[in-house]
Parts: structure tokens; C-alpha cells; sequence
């Protein structure tokens, strides 16, 4: 499961008869993720850092989620990778797999995703504009996943060759 805007890594399930063995996988957190993301460089912040914070729904929009108070129920490690200018690249780990996840913890640090356009404000689309701005594209890539198989036991690793464009500096 990515949203839309994500680039890399998508698993599908061919044969119907397994596919909930692998659905089971993401259920029971037994996939390791990893994205990349581009954002803002903040030379206040330290890192690697973990991320622990309760997402629900937000009432007020159907598209966007949002941190409450209350038990975590979303955790992600983060790295800075490298840094040019004005912005970073990040490495992504999440433990737990809420909806837009990545995107919300991001944008709480002060750290929104280059070409997001639901965090930290929900930007009305065009019309014609279904899948998103070419031109400024999200700046979040499923990079690598990694689990046991549980059809044949062994260990699977897959991995994007993608790479993110750097915004203009």
C-alpha cells in the first residue's frame, strides 16, 4: 500500500490462494520499509530520531489524517541522509503502516515533503489533475522491502533503483 504520489515499490500477490499470506505479513509488521524522502534541512534537529504519535482520521477532512493526543499507534525511525543547500534527504523506517504515516510525522517536524500537497495543508487539485504536479512532484519513494517469504521461507529483498529529484537550490 502507497499512496498514489509515492514512487518505487509496490508488492502484488499473483496467485490468489496466497495472497493473504502476504497481506498477514503487513498485518503482523513482519515487512521492513524503507523510503526516501526529500524535505526541508532543519540544522536544529538531531538525528537518527524516532517518532512515536497517535494518528486518527481528521474529521474536518477525509483526506488528511492527523496527530492526537493519546497511545502511539505510529512509529518511524528516521535518518538524514545528506544535505544540499536548504534541503535533505531523509531514510524512512517505518514500524507501523497508518495512512500517510510518512507524510503527517514529517510535516509535525517541521519537515513537510517536497510536493505534498495534503501536509501540512490540504491544497485543492484541478479538475484534470488526478495523479499530481509534474512539475513539482512528492518527494517520497518506497525504496526497499524486505521480509520472509511465507510461501517458501526464504529471505526477500526488493529494491527501487528510482532516485529523487532534488528541488531547485
Amino acid at each position: 500500500r502507497i499512496d498514489l504520489e509515492t514512487a518505487g515499490l509496490v508488492a502484488f500477490s499473483v496467485k490468489p490462494s496466497e495472497r493473504d499470506r502476504y497481506h498477514a505479513l503487513f498485518r503482523n509488521q513482519e515487512v521492513q520499509k524503507q523510503y526516501e524522502a526529500i524535505a526541508p534541512y532543519r540544522s536544529e534537529l538531531s538525528f537518527p530520531r524516532g517518532v512515536n504519535s497517535r494518528l486518527e482520521e481528521n474529521p474536518q477532512s477525509f483526506m488528511q489524517m492527523r496527530e492526537v493526543v493519546g497511545p502511539a499507534n505510529a512509529h518511524t525511525e528516521i535518518e538524514r541522509l545528506e544535505v544540499l543547500g536548504t534541503w535533505a534527504r531523509y531514510r524512512l523506517h517505518p514500524l507501523t503502516g497508518r495512512k500517510h504515516q510518512l507524510r503527517v510525522q514529517m510535516a509535525s517536524l517541521g519537515l513537510p515533503i517536497v510536493g505534498d500537497r495534503i501536509y501540512p495543508v490540504l491544497q485543492a487539485a484541478a479538475p484534470s489533475d488526478l495523479v499530481g504536479d509534474y512539475d513539482n512532484p512528492l518527494r517520497l519513494l518506497a525504496r526497499q522491502l524486505s521480509f520472509v517469504c511465507p510461501v517458501t521461507g526464504r529471505a526477500q529483498c526488493f529494491m527501487s533503483s528510482l532516485s529523487l529529484p532534488w528541488p531547485a537550490v
